[in-house]
């Protein structure tokens, strides 16, 4: 991968960018589209794929929380499966 900032990359519509650090990466992130960033978990005999977002018990049981992260976690866990395979 080429060493592009963040910024020059949304100008390419790039969709894959490496951080070195788990905070560096949600900060950008977070702030292009917060409900469909999602984080993989790379270097694991398993495919691990999660939401970018807390546990959110302040929203917890009011029906105003979106599915849109997980549904894009399991889509691209679905997406890779078949190369995880052992």
């Amino acid at each position: 991968m080429e060493r592009i900032p963040f910024s020059i990359r949304l100008r390419r519509e790039d969709t894959t960018c490496a951080f070195l650090y788990h905070d560096q990466g949600h900060i950008a992130t977070k702030t292009l589209d917060f409900d469909r960033t999602i984080s993989v978990t790379n270097g694991m005999p398993i495919l691990r794929t999660s939401v970018d977002h807390g546990t959110a018990f302040d929203i917890a049981g009011t029906g105003i929380a979106e599915s849109i992260s997980m549904e894009e976690a399991i889509r691209l866990a679905a997406k890779y499966a078949e190369a995880f395979k052992h």
